[in-house]
């Protein structure tokens, strides 16, 4: 995180050295940096929150500050429960976040500082909120359109099992793609998952000390190869039958509960 002073400097803010700070004419939003006025309210609300926060966590880090608006004008918001109100915005999105400093602006408004810390295992990025990967850029969020490209992914570890449980749960339609070989379609890192999955598993069983967790990943690696089979075969019959419709729903009914197996059996062995 690159901050125009060090963290302990906005742990220890007072009111007076607030008033100073704003007046910096190198204290402005920028990519660590963000402003806000008001607290998240209203209709999609949580979606913004988690929109700022992952975005922050998928770049450097960065501090919010609740009740500056954008031009610095200390206002302040009231809002004694902030960190339950963030907490339960979050929601399940696992983030590294506190609120470092609060700062009394008057009896009943405070400025609230806000710590968002770069995730900074790499095989745990992107964090996806609500189906979307944010970046900062600059003073902004934006959308990263190329997740591979932007992450620089090499690898499977453990922690991409996270993936299939997404697809499994926001995007099973993703299955049905691959299953009809829609490869040039899809986000490159989905189907990499695909493929690192099983030469992690080989590589792992070649690794394995113990004896039964090495069987059981030859057993998980079997179980994989007679989904990614079942997959090509689902797809060959919906050609030669004409059945796409059967087949599609055959896929959202058997091929998720195949992915949720694997997904069961892979943690049984690596959590």
């Amino acid at each position: 995180m690159s901050l125009l002073y060090p963290i302990t400097v906005y742990e220890t803010l007072d009111y007076s050295s607030l008033q100073s700070l704003v007046l910096d004419p190198n204290f402005s939003e920028n990519r660590n940096i963000e402003f806000k006025v008001k607290f998240y309210s209203g209709n999609g609300s949580a979606v913004e929150l988690r929109k700022d926060f992952s975005a922050f966590a998928n770049t450097n880090g960065g501090l919010i500050f609740f009740g500056l608006d954008d031009r610095k004008n200390i206002a302040g918001i009231d809002l004694p429960e902030i960190r339950t109100k963030i907490s339960q915005k979050l929601s399940s999105l696992q983030i590294k976040w506190d609120i470092i400093n609060t700062i009394p602006v008057n009896s009943t408004r405070n400025v609230f500082i806000a710590l968002i810390e770069e995730e900074h295992f790499y095989w745990k990025k992107p964090l996806i909120a609500d189906g979307v990967v944010w970046y900062r850029d600059n003073a902004t969020c934006k959308e990263v359109q190329n997740i591979a490209e932007h992450f620089k992914y090499d690898k499977f570890l453990p922690s991409d099992i996270k993936y299939f449980e997404y697809l499994c749960d926001k995007d099973s339609n993703f299955l049905e793609y691959l299953s009809y070989g829609h490869h040039n379609s899809l986000p490159f890192y989905y189907v990499r998952i695909f493929v690192e999955f099983k030469i992690f598993l080989s590589k792992s069983i070649k690794k394995a000390s113990d004896v039964v967790i090495k069987q059981q990943t030859e057993d998980l690696l079997n179980k994989y190869n007679h989904f990614s089979q079942s997959l090509n075969i689902d797809r060959r019959l919906s050609v030669q039958e004409n059945l796409v419709e059967t087949a599609t729903e055959s896929l959202s009914n058997g091929v998720v509960d195949d992915l949720q197996e694997i997904i069961h059996d892979f943690k049984e062995i690596y959590e």
